[in-house]
Order: structure tokens, then sequence, then C-alpha cells
């Protein structure tokens, strides 16, 4: 089945995920870093992480279990077809379609982000690396569907625990996406 996603609710969503993503490579670089990071997902960035669970609950693509990564094709024949098409039709798309299984491993690995958060100490680190890498799947999922889109190349430098001040980040509000409307 495939369920249709709005560019603001899969920019947002690719936002958060690619936030995460960085953000826990960085806390893995060092122990001591776990309560600095915990503390960067503050209220509004945990609130946008819950949102967009909401959403995705919403879109029946929560479920108990799931596919791993190493299930989902990194593989694709049809990139440089989907790259010109998304070139040629980017300003009057407004929406894309994903396989639920597709969004089903996106819900069941930012929920597991989220769990994390939760924790006084941080999780295994080998656990952390596995879920750095689920977040990293999460990521060239929606980027294979929406090659080219403008939107997922500002987003790709969004702000993130442990940035380098040398890089001009970008935080979801300063792209015009809310988290609250997605």
């Amino acid at each position: 089945m495939r369920i249709r996603l709005n560019k603001r609710l899969a920019t947002v969503l690719y936002s958060c995920i690619r936030q995460a993503e960085r953000s826990l490579h960085f806390a893995l670089s060092n122990r001591a870093q776990w309560d600095d990071f915990i503390r960067f997902y503050n209220v509004g960035r945990r609130k946008a992480i819950n949102s967009l669970l909401d959403n995705l609950r919403i879109l029946n693509a929560n479920r108990d279990s799931v596919l791993g990564r190493q299930c989902i094709s990194h593989s694709s024949f049809v990139r440089p077809g989907i790259f010109i098409l998304n070139l040629l039709t980017r300003s009057i798309r407004t929406s894309w379609r994903f396989s639920d299984t597709d969004l089903a491993f996106i819900h069941v690995t930012l929920a597991a982000f989220n769990k994390i958060l939760d924790a006084a100490q941080p999780h295994a680190h080998t656990s952390l690396i596995e879920l750095r890498l689920d977040l990293n799947t999460c990521e060239w999922i929606i980027e294979n569907r929406m090659l080219g889109i403008p939107e997922l190349g500002l987003a790709q430098n969004v702000e993130h625990y442990g940035q380098s001040d040398f890089v001009q980040h970008v935080t979801l509000e300063e792209m015009g996406l809310s988290t609250d409307d997605s």
C-alpha cells in the first residue's frame, strides 16, 4: 500500500530525522556529552518529534513489527529517472507516495530515538550505532523519493547537537517549517 505525504510533512520529517541522526552521531563520539545531547532536545524539539509520530500514526504507518534496514533496498535503477522527473515537476508537485513498509520503518525508528531521549544513561554503544544507521536509512528513504527537491538540500544543513561553527546551519523555523502545523 502507498501512503501520500505532502511536501511540508515530508520535509519536516526529513529535517527532524536528519537532525536526530547528526546529533546522535556527535553524541556517540564521547559518553560525557550525553547530558548535553539530552538538553539539546528541549521541549520544542521533543514536541516536534511527538507531532511527527502522531502524524505517522494517523497515516497508519505504525506497526508492531517492521522489516529491518537490511531489507530496505538501497539500490535503485530508477533513481536517475526520479531525479529528472522531480526536476521537471518540482514546482507543481505537492506530495509524494511512500510505501507503508517504509513509513512503518521510519515510525519505529523515530519512536526508538524518542525513547532514548528519556534515558538517564546512554544505551549500549552498539545499539546507539544501530539506531544511527536506522536514522540514516530513514533519510535515504525520503531522499530517494524526493530527489532533486531544493528543500531537502536546505535540510541537509539543519541545526543539530555538536554542529560545526564554520558551517551555516538553518533552523526549521528559518526554513519556514513550523513543527506545530505539519
